[in-house]
């Protein structure tokens, strides 16, 4: 809660997406089978499997999500290649978000429009390359900055931006700060992330037409 109030812009997009996190695993929880993203299903054999973001984060749009205490992610995969219950796909139905668009400038540029995109409410899924300092980041932590090794690549989401660094929240249970993480503009910047997508719900939208 401490590390929320100070990035203001977080707030305001958290308060949007609490009941439906709107992360790069969150498709997993009611996309029918040949819309989910392998994304999240790695360390299967000896590789990775990669689906673009804009495939995922287009299924929100289509199809929507439920909450993830209706369709829990199962550690063992056992759910990836199963069907969600009519009710759970009914309850995603009305959590869609209305548009989504890439960023697809780089450097500072990219960085510019990250900033942007949250300042007007909107979360940004991006994947970039991780390494130790992923995996060993604390609540004590300073932000994450450019690996000096490389584990593998990963998807998440920022939510906020304080002026200094911004911050995401991850899918990694109660890891880093309670979820969260702050982490360096040059990751950002840097071409070891990539596939930049702004998510943005109707009701923001319907806010910010209402409000101009």
């Amino acid at each position: 809660p401490e590390l929320l109030e100070s990035f203001p812009q977080a707030h305001h997009v958290r308060q949007r997406h609490r009941a439906v996190r709107v992360q790069a695993h969150a498709a997993r929880t009611s996309v029918p089978q040949t819309h989910r993203s392998p994304v999240v299903v790695q360390g299967r054999g000896h590789g990775e499997f990669w689906l673009p973001a804009g495939i995922s984060i287009d299924a929100l749009r289509r199809f929507g999500v439920c909450e993830e205490a209706l369709w829990p992610f199962a550690a063992d995969l056992t759910r990836v290649c199963t069907a969600p219950s009519w009710s759970v796909m009914r309850r995603a139905y009305v959590h869609k978000i209305a548009s989504w668009h890439r960023i697809t400038s780089s450097g500072t540029a990219r960085v510019d429009e990250v900033i942007t995109a949250l300042a007007a409410g909107n979360p940004v899924v991006y994947g970039t390359r991780v390494g130790k300092n992923w995996m060993q980041y604390t609540a004590n932590s300073e932000p994450i900055g450019l690996p000096s090794d490389e584990i593998g690549g990963h998807a998440t989401v920022l939510e906020g931006w304080d002026g200094k660094s911004f911050l995401g929240e991850n899918s990694w249970g109660l890891w880093g700060k309670n979820g969260f993480y702050e982490i360096q503009p040059e990751v950002i910047a840097s071409s070891k992330s990539s596939d930049f997508v702004v998510i943005q719900s109707g009701w923001e939208s319907y806010v910010q037409k209402v409000s101009t």
